[in-house]
């Protein structure tokens, strides 16, 4: 097995993990983190302007089927897209106004 670092190299203690590493190092090998100051400024600028692009929609993973269902269930409609058809309004009219009906003349006989 190679040794980590040669014997002659001049070396660094690694400021997040204080694992040996080379003097020029840009990422520690052991911890993966950036060691040199201007590149890890660089990639949290980065970082900072792609969380502040964020435009769209929050997304939540899950893959639980349940949370799934439910998520879709309540989903609610695209706008301009109609929701339903008359057909099925004059179907819920001619059920429930009639059952209203009854229910509020029994209401008024007792």
């Amino acid at each position: 097995m190679a040794a980590a670092v040669e014997p002659g190299e001049m070396t660094k203690d690694c400021p997040f993990c204080g694992e040996q590493v080379k003097e020029a190092a840009k990422k520690c090998k052991h911890c993966g983190e950036t060691i040199d100051v201007a590149l890890r400024s660089a990639e949290e600028a980065m970082r900072m302007a792609q969380a502040s692009n964020r435009n769209g929609p929050m997304v939540f993973m899950n893959n639980n089927a349940a949370a799934a269902a439910s998520a879709v269930a309540v989903a609610p409609a695209a706008a301009g897209k109609p929701r339903g058809s008359y057909i099925w309004l004059a179907f819920w009219i001619f059920v429930f106004a009639p059952v209203a009906i009854v229910y509020w003349l029994s209401r008024r006989w007792t």
